[in-house]
Protein backbone atom coordinates (compact mmCIF):
# COMPACT_ATOMS: atom_id res chain seq x y z
CA UNK A 1 0.00 0.00 0.00
CA UNK A 2 2.85 2.41 0.76
CA UNK A 3 4.19 2.04 -2.78
CA UNK A 4 0.83 2.97 -4.24
CA UNK A 5 0.57 5.99 -1.93
CA UNK A 6 4.05 7.23 -2.87
CA UNK A 7 3.41 6.58 -6.57
CA UNK A 8 0.14 8.51 -6.50
CA UNK A 9 1.79 11.40 -4.65
CA UNK A 10 4.29 11.66 -7.49
CA UNK A 11 1.54 11.31 -10.11
CA UNK A 12 3.19 8.31 -11.76
CA UNK A 13 1.56 5.33 -13.41
CA UNK A 14 2.66 1.81 -12.54
CA UNK A 15 4.43 1.61 -15.89
CA UNK A 16 6.34 4.84 -15.24
CA UNK A 17 7.41 3.59 -11.82
CA UNK A 18 8.51 0.30 -13.34
CA UNK A 19 10.64 2.14 -15.89
CA UNK A 20 12.22 4.37 -13.25
CA UNK A 21 13.03 1.50 -10.89
CA UNK A 22 14.04 -1.06 -13.49
CA UNK A 23 11.40 -3.46 -12.12
CA UNK A 24 8.64 -5.03 -14.16
CA UNK A 25 5.12 -3.62 -14.12
CA UNK A 26 3.94 -6.97 -12.76
CA UNK A 27 6.34 -6.64 -9.81
CA UNK A 28 4.98 -3.17 -9.05
CA UNK A 29 1.43 -4.54 -9.17
CA UNK A 30 2.30 -7.38 -6.78
CA UNK A 31 4.00 -5.03 -4.31
CA UNK A 32 1.02 -2.66 -4.39
CA UNK A 33 -1.30 -5.57 -3.66
CA UNK A 34 0.68 -6.40 -0.52
CA UNK A 35 3.36 -8.88 -1.58
CA UNK A 36 6.65 -8.22 0.18
CA UNK A 37 9.32 -6.80 -2.12
CA UNK A 38 12.79 -8.32 -2.30
CA UNK A 39 15.74 -6.40 -0.93
CA UNK A 40 16.76 -5.31 -4.44
CA UNK A 41 13.21 -4.09 -5.15
CA UNK A 42 13.16 -2.19 -1.84
CA UNK A 43 16.43 -0.49 -2.72
CA UNK A 44 15.21 0.46 -6.20
CA UNK A 45 11.96 1.85 -4.82
CA UNK A 46 13.73 3.71 -2.00
CA UNK A 47 16.11 5.26 -4.51
CA UNK A 48 13.35 6.44 -6.84
CA UNK A 49 11.12 7.79 -4.07
CA UNK A 50 14.11 9.22 -2.17
CA UNK A 51 13.02 7.60 1.10
CA UNK A 52 14.60 5.16 3.50
CA UNK A 53 14.48 1.46 2.75
CA UNK A 54 12.72 0.91 6.10
CA UNK A 55 9.56 2.46 4.61
CA UNK A 56 9.04 -0.81 2.72
CA UNK A 57 9.58 -3.04 5.75
CA UNK A 58 6.67 -4.90 7.32
CA UNK A 59 5.49 -3.71 10.74
CA UNK A 60 6.64 -7.00 12.30
CA UNK A 61 10.20 -6.64 11.05
CA UNK A 62 10.33 -2.99 12.16
CA UNK A 63 9.29 -3.91 15.70
CA UNK A 64 12.03 -6.50 16.00
CA UNK A 65 14.78 -4.24 14.71
CA UNK A 66 15.98 -1.03 16.35
CA UNK A 67 18.34 -0.09 13.53
CA UNK A 68 17.35 0.15 9.89
CA UNK A 69 19.15 1.19 6.76
CA UNK A 70 18.27 4.35 4.90
CA UNK A 71 19.02 4.71 1.24
CA UNK A 72 20.07 8.29 0.48
CA UNK A 73 23.18 9.00 -1.50
CA UNK A 74 24.90 6.50 0.75
CA UNK A 75 23.49 4.06 3.32
CA UNK A 76 23.43 5.16 6.94
CA UNK A 77 21.94 3.78 10.13
CA UNK A 78 19.05 5.29 12.03
CA UNK A 79 17.65 4.27 15.40
CA UNK A 80 14.61 6.55 15.64
CA UNK A 81 11.66 4.22 15.07
CA UNK A 82 9.17 7.09 15.39
CA UNK A 83 10.15 8.29 11.90
CA UNK A 84 9.09 4.90 10.53
CA UNK A 85 5.57 5.34 11.84
CA UNK A 86 5.11 8.63 9.98
CA UNK A 87 5.90 6.95 6.66
CA UNK A 88 3.37 4.14 7.07
CA UNK A 89 0.00 4.32 5.45
CA UNK A 90 -2.59 5.15 8.10
CA UNK A 91 -5.85 3.25 8.37
CA UNK A 92 -7.88 6.21 7.15
CA UNK A 93 -5.58 6.55 4.14
CA UNK A 94 -6.13 2.87 3.34
CA UNK A 95 -9.87 3.38 3.50
CA UNK A 96 -9.62 6.46 1.28
CA UNK A 97 -7.55 4.53 -1.28
CA UNK A 98 -10.03 1.65 -1.20
CA UNK A 99 -12.90 4.11 -1.69
CA UNK A 100 -11.16 5.72 -4.67
CA UNK A 101 -10.44 2.29 -6.15
CA UNK A 102 -14.07 1.19 -5.76
CA UNK A 103 -15.29 4.37 -7.47
CA UNK A 104 -12.81 3.81 -10.29
CA UNK A 105 -13.97 0.21 -10.71
CA UNK A 106 -17.60 1.37 -10.81
CA UNK A 107 -16.88 3.87 -13.58
CA UNK A 108 -15.00 1.19 -15.53
CA UNK A 109 -18.01 -1.13 -15.14
CA UNK A 110 -20.32 1.69 -16.28
CA UNK A 111 -18.12 2.41 -19.29
CA UNK A 112 -18.29 -1.23 -20.44
CA UNK A 113 -22.06 -1.14 -20.00
CA UNK A 114 -22.37 2.02 -22.11
CA UNK A 115 -20.16 0.56 -24.83
CA UNK A 116 -21.53 -2.99 -25.06
CA UNK A 117 -25.28 -2.58 -24.46
CA UNK A 118 -25.79 -0.66 -27.72
CA UNK A 119 -23.79 -3.35 -29.51
CA UNK A 120 -26.02 -6.06 -27.99
CA UNK A 121 -29.16 -4.14 -28.90
CA UNK A 122 -27.99 -3.55 -32.48
CA UNK A 123 -26.97 -7.18 -33.05
CA UNK A 124 -29.88 -8.86 -31.23
CA UNK A 125 -32.58 -6.23 -31.55
CA UNK A 126 -35.06 -4.95 -29.00
CA UNK A 127 -37.51 -7.79 -29.71
CA UNK A 128 -35.13 -10.51 -28.49
CA UNK A 129 -36.05 -11.40 -24.87
CA UNK A 130 -32.60 -12.83 -24.22
CA UNK A 131 -30.92 -9.53 -25.13
CA UNK A 132 -33.36 -7.61 -22.93
CA UNK A 133 -32.66 -9.96 -20.01
CA UNK A 134 -28.91 -9.55 -20.46
CA UNK A 135 -29.14 -5.75 -20.61
CA UNK A 136 -31.61 -5.60 -17.72
CA UNK A 137 -29.50 -7.85 -15.53
CA UNK A 138 -26.39 -5.88 -16.35
CA UNK A 139 -28.23 -2.64 -15.54
CA UNK A 140 -29.24 -4.01 -12.13
CA UNK A 141 -25.63 -5.01 -11.55
CA UNK A 142 -24.51 -1.47 -12.40
CA UNK A 143 -27.05 0.02 -9.99
CA UNK A 144 -25.98 -2.29 -7.14
CA UNK A 145 -22.28 -1.68 -7.89
CA UNK A 146 -22.88 2.08 -7.78
CA UNK A 147 -24.75 1.86 -4.47
CA UNK A 148 -21.90 -0.12 -2.91
CA UNK A 149 -19.16 2.03 -4.47
CA UNK A 150 -20.72 5.29 -3.27
CA UNK A 151 -21.38 3.68 0.14
CA UNK A 152 -25.17 3.96 -0.03
CA UNK A 153 -25.40 0.24 0.74
CA UNK A 154 -22.96 -1.01 3.34
CA UNK A 155 -22.70 -4.70 2.50
CA UNK A 156 -19.56 -6.17 0.97
CA UNK A 157 -17.51 -3.15 2.05
CA UNK A 158 -14.38 -3.13 4.25
CA UNK A 159 -16.33 -1.58 7.14
CA UNK A 160 -18.99 -4.27 6.82
CA UNK A 161 -16.32 -6.98 6.90
CA UNK A 162 -14.69 -5.33 9.93
CA UNK A 163 -18.05 -5.32 11.75
CA UNK A 164 -18.47 -9.03 11.05
CA UNK A 165 -14.99 -9.79 12.40
CA UNK A 166 -15.60 -7.66 15.50
CA UNK A 167 -18.92 -9.43 16.07
CA UNK A 168 -17.24 -12.84 15.80
CA UNK A 169 -14.37 -11.82 18.10
CA UNK A 170 -16.65 -10.00 20.52
CA UNK A 171 -14.29 -7.01 20.65
CA UNK A 172 -13.10 -4.05 18.59
CA UNK A 173 -10.17 -4.50 16.23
Amino acid sequence: MIVRKLRLQKGWSQEQLATLTGLSSRTIQRIERGQLPSLESKRALASVFEVGIQVFETPESIETSDTVNIMDTHESTITDTSKQATNKVLDDEKLALQYAKSISEFYTHLLFFVIFVPIIIVTKGLQDPQALMICGGWFLGIVFHGLVAFEKVSIFTPSWERKLVEKKLGRKL
